[in-house]
Parts: structure tokens; sequence; C-alpha cells
């Protein structure tokens, strides 16, 4: 079944301009539509100029601006209406949509309907959605499809792959997140080093004490590396609260939060490389350290 997806400027009751994210769906089927709706139903899109628009646009950048100064910005509603590309269209749904890493509000309308709303092209047909029989070998019916039309064919996994890559390979967000993750592991590395070393300078007498009463070196770094990995956890533990704090207060604006179990692990093994290297700065000074200091001043 056919599907468009493209951006269209949205003219608003005050005569703002807002940049969408529009899908046209299939006429017939509706496939490809919003996962979960809130308010009307996917077959209210036959109605006349409808729409429907996700919740998150609907509260934030399509919500009408507040008639009292201070005043909070009132959500676009069912029977509302919108102008893209100079033609009327009537809110019919609001939805809840995936979050994706566009902050632009989504809309959805019938294929046909998209056809009139998009500038002008020789070809606005983006996608072909395609259905697999039950028991049907997805692998050979995306070759099949590869073979007799000379497209590209994807699966599901296959077109995330296609888009995560895509980001990764054509934009700026990994060098600008791979820079900032840098910079925080190198300043939390300083940070952490300083203070545990400083930690250690203030208690090198209580050191001295242990190893004048005869107190091996062993002992003592396994001392400072309890010590290191307590901190280590009790850090690493309250970061990782509040990082999961962070995302269930922003569940229900625009922003896209995703805390996968492999940044569980990536971050532990930061903490962990941030808190042998505190811990090695330390055990050098007190390893060094002469018991007859404590007796000295």
């Amino acid at each position: 079944m056919p599907l468009y997806k493209g951006m269209i400027k949205a003219r608003l009751y005050d005569g703002t301009f807002q940049t969408c994210n529009v899908t046209g769906l299939d006429d017939t089927t509706l496939i490809g539509g919003p996962p979960v709706m809130l308010k009307g139903k996917l077959e209210d899109l036959r109605r006349s100029d409808g729409v429907i628009v996700d919740i998150d646009g609907a509260r934030d950048k399509l919500a009408k601006k507040p008639t009292v100064n201070g005043g909070k910005p009132v959500p676009l509603d069912i029977g509302d209406t919108l102008e893209l590309n100079d033609r009327r269209a009537v809110v019919v749904g609001i939805a809840k949509n995936t979050r994706t890493f566009q902050s632009q509000p989504i809309i959805y309308t019938t294929y046909s309907r998209a056809m009139l709303y998009a500038p002008r092209e020789r070809k606005l047909l983006s996608f072909v959605l395609v259905k697999a029989k039950p028991g049907e070998d997805i692998a050979r019916l995306v070759q099949r499809i590869r073979d007799s039309t000379g497209l590209a064919a994807y699966t599901q996994d296959e077109f995330k792959t296609l888009t995560v890559n895509y980001f990764l390979k054509n934009t700026g967000i990994p060098i600008n997140f791979g820079i900032s993750v840098l910079l925080g592991f190198i300043v939390g590395a300083a940070i952490a080093g300083q203070t545990f070393y400083n930690f250690t300078l203030e208690n090198l007498r209580q050191f001295g004490v242990l190893k004048a009463m005869g107190t091996s070196n062993w002992v003592l770094l396994r001392m400072i590396m309890l010590q290191a990995v307590l901190v280590g956890s009790i850090g690493y533990g309250m970061g990782v609260g509040l990082t999961a704090l962070f995302g269930y207060a922003m569940r229900n604006t625009i922003l896209a939060f995703k805390f996968p179990w492999q940044l569980l692990v990536f971050s532990a093994t930061g903490v962990t490389l941030i808190v042998i290297f505190a811990a090695m700065i330390s055990i050098r000074k007190v390893i060094k350290l002469e018991p007859a200091v404590v007796f000295k001043g």
C-alpha cells in the first residue's frame, strides 16, 4: 500500500507557521497509522479534510496562543482547523506517537489528501508498504521484491538499522554526543581523582599509624580500593537514579528519552575506570609513606 511521508508547513489560526511531519496513509486500509489513539478513531480520517495530530504537537507547537498575558496555551483539539499548503485541515483525532529524533509535530491524513497538501513534485510516493501472508519467509519475500522490481526492499528491523546508520553517518549527532561524553569522562576522572587524593592526604597520619602498627601495604591497598568501590557505587547509583527520574519527568514532553541496558553497562564501565584511576593515585602515595611521618611535628 502507498505511503507518503514529508515535511509540510502548517499555518496556525493566529497566522504563524510550523513545519510538520505529514504522513499520508492508504485510503482503503489506513495501514501505518499511529500506534495509540487518544481521541477519535483512525477511520475518522475518511471524513472531509480530516487529519490526526500527535498529542505532543497538539499541546506544544500547534497549541493555540493564550488569549490572556501569562495564560497557558490551549491544546489543539478535535474540531480545530489548520491550513496545510493553503488547504483546510480539520483535526478529527489525537494520537500518541512513538518519539523520534525530530521535534516537529506529526500529522496523519489519507494518501490522496496528502497529495493535495504536499508541494508538487514529479514523484510524491515515499514508500510502498507490504504485509506478508501468514507463514511467509520474510527474507525470501524481501529478496523476491528486490529481484522483480529492481528497487530496495527492507524488513522492519532492516529499516530501523538503516535509519540509525543514517543518523550515525550523515549527521553530527555521534560527534557531538561523543565529544560531550569524552569531556564528561575526563572532567569526572579529574575531579574524582583530585577529591580522592585530597582525602588520602588528609588521612596520611592515620595510614602512617596503621603502617607503624605493622599493617602491610596489601591491607592498605584493599582498604583504599574498598573505599573507592563504595564511593563509586554510591555515585553510580545516584547518577542512574537521577537519570531515570529525569526520563520519567520527560515522559509527556516532545523529548525522546531512551535508557537501554547497554547504556547502563557503558556508564558502569566508565565509572569503574574513573574509580581505578582515582584509587591508583592514592595507593601510590600510601605505599611510599614512611611510618615515621606520624612522629614528626
